[in-house]
């Protein structure tokens, strides 16, 4: 997805498409995040753990790319949730 507005914090980044059909996620853990797959896979089942709280309250119609800054396996769930509620608040799309 080449085009669409992205947004920052601190653990993640945020590229979003609006006016989309559906609404589609996706996590991305780079490798120049984590070189080891075992914790690319680890973020992505975090972030996906905490999409998936959050799901219900993610407007319709937009498509959502996730990619993680930092490596993640040393937050909390509890910090990883918070930080992706507060990025979609900020992208418009939590509400």
């Amino acid at each position: 997805m080449e085009k669409g507005n992205i947004f920052h914090s601190p653990l993640f980044w945020v590229r979003v498409l609006k006016n989309q059909q559906e609404t589609r996620i996706a996590s991305v853990a780079p490798q120049k995040v984590v070189k080891l797959t075992v914790f690319r896979n680890k973020i992505r089942r975090k972030t996906y753990e905490a999409l998936r709280q959050i799901k219900e309250s993610i407007s319709n119609g937009n498509y959502i790319v996730v990619f993680a800054k930092v490596n993640l396996c040393k937050h909390s769930q509890k910090d990883i949730l918070n930080d992706l509620k507060t990025l979609f608040v900020k992208a418009g799309v939590l509400g």
